[in-house]
């Protein structure tokens, strides 16, 4: 039971609350979200680009004997937003211009659940779970984009883009879970069937916009809504799997965990412009494996094989649907939490291979399947209390990923945009007892390439993040800054737009429980 207000840079004002109550052998909660805030951009003429969301999630609870629960749940979530996250980039040159216009340019979406989740003890060693949810999303985007720039250097020519991309999604997870005793091994056993039905459809236009100068930019300008189709069609999905995981423990220090899951997918288009039909149809097992030993005193080791199978909803540029994609991953990894002290130490170091990667141009979101990419890297992490009231948490990252088979020969060997090779991060939290506490911190990302080709790339930057906090009975009033000295990057400049990273912001919250 809280409520909640914060307002920020900005403009920003947010309200959001949780409620619960129960009796007997039901409980019912309700959680909520308003937020209404600007963001750090704007056009050149002043115009802010803004964001509002709504959120709504009731859910009750039954309990009708031990060990046995009913969960219903709902959830709505509105969004609307500005389109324009980007600037122009001429020649490798940032400008202050924004290709779009505030007039038409902008990103709804609404989507909807129900639900429940079952979960019921049959007898002391076997229990059923079982997950139901049914969830509709719908996305109505309009953007105009750039066409060319004239001969004279000063005027954009530019088109204006229409997406209605409806999405529907049911699914069904029934699972059974139990305990064996064999001998000296004890076995944790996980079996179960799950279904899912995904039907979307795409209906997207294009057409002329207004061209733009751009030593004398002028916005607000009348769009006309495009009516030319660029893609109108259907897709459906049915994918239905069966799984078994069986965890093995014997003597005090030997866990391992086998499991594999069998795939069937059926995938049906019908692109409408086109007058074609396109039926796929996939299979696939995937298996996992893990063996863990505890040395003691802490210390354990771990190694783990496991595979992935991942169906792609959705359609590339060509409207032709998406080949699911598949995965295998082989980790070594070590921790250290020694008994009695709030201290926990992990390193990792992973190999992944997929293929069928989809990735999703970041100015006009049509998705691509560039081939097989591999990544490999080093995981580090550290957390714990150094004194009482004082807590550390730490973590660093050195990934490499290539993409190694592309239809694009200049992609080869390079690593996907927007990824760093180096990422870190490091905070310190403390609390006094007279309701005072606060933190600060660094984190570190390092140079990620701008494009496919890695022709450019956007260099490391550092940020230090603060907050401050005080606590009185039901109260709690904190304040928190990013980016504390304003630090100027860019998060990535792809092709002709730029993407700012985050300036300054500092949000105030006040909370009050009861």
């Amino acid at each position: 039971r809280e409520l909640v207000w914060e307002m920020g840079s900005h403009d920003r004002r947010q309200l959001a609350f949780d409620l619960g109550s129960s009796a007997g052998e039901l409980a019912l909660r309700m959680v909520g979200l308003s937020l209404d805030s600007d963001d750090q951009d704007s056009y050149p003429d002043g115009h802010k680009l803004n964001r509002k969301r709504q959120y709504l999630g009731p859910s009750l609870r039954w309990r009708p004997r031990t060990g046995t629960t009913l969960t219903l749940f709902g959830e709505y979530l509105k969004n609307d937003s500005a389109e324009d996250p980007y600037y122009l980039n001429i020649g490798g040159l940032y400008t202050p211009i924004k290709m779009g216009d505030y007039s038409f340019s902008r990103i709804r979406q609404e989507q909807g659940a129900l639900g429940y989740l079952l979960d019921a003890q049959l007898d002391a060693n076997w229990s059923l779970v079982q997950a139901v949810r049914h969830s509709r999303i719908t996305l109505d985007r309009r953007a105009v984009w750039i066409d060319a720039l004239d001969a004279d250097g000063r005027t954009l020519h530019r088109s204006a883009r229409s997406w209605n991309d409806p999405l529907s999604q049911s699914a069904v997870d029934t699972a059974l879970r139990g305990r064996v005793q064999t001998g000296a091994v004890s076995h944790t056993l996980l079996m179960g069937f799950d279904w899912n039905d995904q039907r979307i459809r795409a209906r997207r236009f294009i057409g002329a916009a207004p061209d733009l100068d751009l030593y004398l930019p002028i916005y607000n300008q009348l769009v006309a809504m495009p009516q030319t189709p660029v893609a109108r069609g259907h897709q459906r999905t049915i994918q239905s799997g069966v799984y078994l995981q069986d965890q093995l423990r014997w003597g005090e220090r030997w866990v391992l965990t086998l499991g594999a899951r069998r795939d069937d997918v059926k995938s049906e288009v019908d692109d409408v412009l086109e007058g074609t039909q396109l039926h796929q149809r996939d299979r696939a097992v995937s298996r996992r494996v893990g063996l863990n030993y505890l040395l003691g005193n802490g210390w354990s080791v771990y190694a783990s094989h496991a595979e992935s199978f991942l169906p792609n909803s959705g359609l590339d540029a060509q409207g032709d649907p998406f080949k699911p994609s598949r995965g295998a991953q082989l980790e070594l990894g070590t921790r250290y939490q020694p008994e009695g002290r709030g201290f926990l130490f992990a390193a990792a170091v992973f190999d992944l291979r997929k293929t069928n990667v989809v990735s999703y141009d970041p100015v006009s979101f049509e998705g691509l399947q560039v081939g097989r990419q591999r990544s490999k890297g080093l995981e580090l992490e550290a957390k714990g209390t150094l004194r009482r009231g004082l807590n550390i948490s730490a973590a660093y990252t050195w990934l490499d990923t290539k993409v190694t088979q592309s239809a694009d020969a200049q992609e080869i060997g390079k690593s996907p945009p927007g990824i760093p090779r180096h990422s870190a991060s490091v905070w310190l939290d403390w609390r006094m007892k007279d309701g005072w506490g606060g933190g600060a911190g660094l984190r570190y990302v390092g140079r990620r390439a701008n494009d496919e080709h890695n022709s450019s790339f956007v260099g490391g930057v550092a940020l230090m993040d603060a907050a401050i906090r005080y606590e009185t009975g039901p109260w709690r009033f904190a304040l928190n800054v990013s980016n504390l000295f304003d630090k100027k990057y860019f998060s990535i400049c792809y092709h002709a737009e730029c993407y700012r990273g985050a300036e300054r912001a500092a949000t105030l919250s006040a909370r009050y429980s009861f």
